[in-house]
């Protein structure tokens, strides 16, 4: 029963993230925050916003902020749309967490093959994009490259995947949290690593990165 609901809460995102996708005319699905803008692109013309009578300082300090063309271009331009490869790659993202979670439905926990499926998965989605990207990475967006720090980073949750943490990792964090016990402040890592072990065992999506 548990892992038909997470299965369906992962094929629910897949199927919206899908919609962005395609919403967003084939353009990379992000999960940071589009840059605050203080000028209404779709009201400024050429980067200039023109202040109405008794603003005029306001309307300089607009105008200046307008002159970074990330701040007044459409919402839409700040990030480019994929080519066939980037295409494959970002399908290849957006899937690889119910590919994963069918994966371990099926050949279990403690099966590597999920695991490694997983990550030979997110592994070639990074390269597809990072290769479709590189023609014109003289105008890479800002977007772009949070977006493709953010997935670097969650490269790192393979580290507490079982079966990689029941391997390797959870015998050298449990003496890591030992040695930090024993010093001041250092035992607030200590215990903090003590309390998140079992979650990053027994819950999927602490580390599902999904």
């Amino acid at each position: 029963m548990r892992w038909k609901v997470v299965s369906w809460i992962e094929i629910i995102k897949v199927v919206a993230r899908l919609s962005l996708l395609k919403l967003s005319g084939r353009r990379m699905v992000t999960g940071t925050v589009v840059p605050e803008r203080l000028v209404d692109p779709a009201r400024s013309r050429c980067g200039r916003a023109s202040a109405t009578e008794g603003n005029a300082d306001l309307g300089g300090f607009v105008t200046a902020e307008a002159r970074e063309p990330e701040k007044v271009a459409p919402a839409l331009s700040l990030i480019r749309k994929y080519g066939p490869m980037g295409l494959a790659g970002e399908l290849l993202f957006i899937l690889r967490p119910i590919i994963y979670v069918l994966s371990l439905r099926k050949m279990g926990k403690r099966d590597w093959r999920p695991w490694a499926l997983s990550l030979v998965v997110e592994l070639a989605s990074r390269q597809l994009i990072r290769t479709d990207l590189r023609p014109a990475s003289g105008s890479e967006r800002t977007v772009e490259k949070d977006e493709l720090s953010r997935r670097k980073w969650l490269f790192l949750y393979y580290l507490l995947r079982s079966p990689f943490f029941d391997r390797f990792t959870e015998s050298r964090l449990t003496r890591v949290a030992d040695w930090c016990n024993n010093k001041p402040l250092l035992s607030l890592l200590g215990a903090l690593i003590q309390d998140y072990q079992p979650l990053w065992q027994q819950y999927y999506f602490y580390t599902a990165a999904s």
